[in-house]
């Protein structure tokens, strides 16, 4: 049986041993922050702790569409997928277990992998967003399957090739949630290009270095390339009284992987997606197994489930 405790609150799950940044922070030094600690971002506090706002890999690539690289339709070898791709990727099967899938994505520490079919066929994402989804059914719902191609996100339009331009991979990522995009070679695939695989491609990378010597191509944004100026000031945040079923439920339903915890409008810590499946997944280590075959489930609260937004 999987259960989400009801007494289980941020509080009690959130990480208060943060990397935060201050507002006058360079925006290339933020972006070599959050490359540097393997963070998708960096909660920007003032001096006394006050919350100002969220600096993400997202922040990031909307500025990054004005590299050179990437815009410069001169360029004699324009950057494609495959200059940025990483070949070396956790792969999951359609038939391996929905919750041993979870147990992959937290020990290898990563948000989503490709999940392949018996022929080794590129079949959808499963995710840390998949995997919230999947405890939530199971709360209120016992899982129609618990094998992993039932939950995998197969929307055709993240796949790409790896001739794709790296400028239409980053327009992507900045009009949608995708933090990574599966590159296909006959159906099979070859790598996998993220948000961050942009931020560390060498040529990119040395133009984020060097944004302090040059104007914004665009006189409108032509501003001190401090962090701030940069960073998603209405990212949601929550208090830290807030319980771990309402936390997954708004995981569910925005395209935050992380949520800044705000008291009296200081930062006091942040809980991921990845914190709370943690716990859950702790929690059920603690529950005598169900016989094999049996569907697996959370048990309810009672009630409904809350609805946000």
């Amino acid at each position: 049986m999987f259960l989400v405790p009801k007494t289980t609150c941020a509080k009690e799950v959130m990480q208060t041993r943060l990397t935060t940044v201050g507002p006058s922070v360079h925006f290339s030094e933020a972006v070599a922050m959050l490359v540097r600690r393997c963070v998708s971002g960096l909660p920007i506090v003032e001096a006394d702790g006050t919350y100002l706002g969220m600096f993400s890999e997202k922040c990031c690539l909307r500025i990054v569409q004005d590299c050179p690289s990437l815009c410069d339709p001169s360029a004699l070898t324009p950057l494609v997928a495959s200059d940025a791709m990483a070949t070396r990727l956790l792969t999951l099967h359609e038939e391996d277990d929905v919750f041993d899938g979870i147990e992959q994505l937290l020990s290898h520490r990563v948000s989503g992998a490709p999940v392949l079919n018996r022929n080794e066929q590129f079949v959808g994402i499963f995710s840390e967003k998949t995997s919230v989804s999947v405890l939530i059914q199971s709360v209120f719902d016992n899982l129609p399957s618990t094998q992993i191609g039932r939950f995998a996100d197969r929307d055709r339009g993240r796949v790409v090739e790896e001739s794709t331009p790296l400028t239409q991979i980053v327009e992507t990522f900045v009009k949608t949630d995708f933090r990574r995009l599966p590159v296909l070679r006959g159906g099979q695939v070859v790598g996998q290009v993220s948000r961050r695989d942009v931020i560390k491609q060498p040529k990119i990378a040395r133009w984020i270095g060097q944004l302090s010597d040059h104007p914004h191509p665009d006189p409108m944004r032509d501003v001190d390339y401090n962090v701030l100026s940069f960073a998603d000031k209405t990212a949601n945040t929550i208090g830290p009284d807030l319980d771990l079923l309402s936390i997954l439920g708004l995981f569910l339903s925005t395209p935050y992987r992380r949520l800044p915890v705000v008291e009296n409008g200081r930062l006091v810590g942040q809980i991921s997606r990845r914190d709370v499946l943690q716990a859950v997944m702790d929690e059920t280590k603690q529950v005598p197994a169900e016989p094999h075959g049996t569907s697996l489930y959370l048990s309810a609260l009672g009630g409904e489930f809350p609805r946000f937004g």
